[in-house]
């Protein structure tokens, strides 16, 4: 489950209820998160916000693509 975007993520109630309750009501759980990886190492997260919720992952998604390709290529 935790290998997936945000937005494909299908929370049952219980748990967003609780984190939610956990963060003062500070968690969204939309769309616009996705990893950051490696091959198979996580390395963090990337996120956007601001435009509808699909939008904003399509963002986060090129950025880390972008970064990745050009991690690969040499340029850091």
């Amino acid at each position: 489950m935790a290998l997936k975007p945000s937005g494909l993520i299908d929370l049952p109630g219980g748990i967003v209820d609780s984190i939610q309750h956990l963060y003062g009501g500070d968690f969204a759980q939309w769309a616009g998160g996705v990893l950051v990886t490696d091959g198979e190492l996580i390395l963090g997260a990337a996120g956007a916000s601001g435009a509808h919720a699909l939008e904003d992952e399509e963002a986060a998604q090129s950025a880390v693509q972008r970064w990745q390709k050009n991690r690969s290529d040499g340029r850091k």
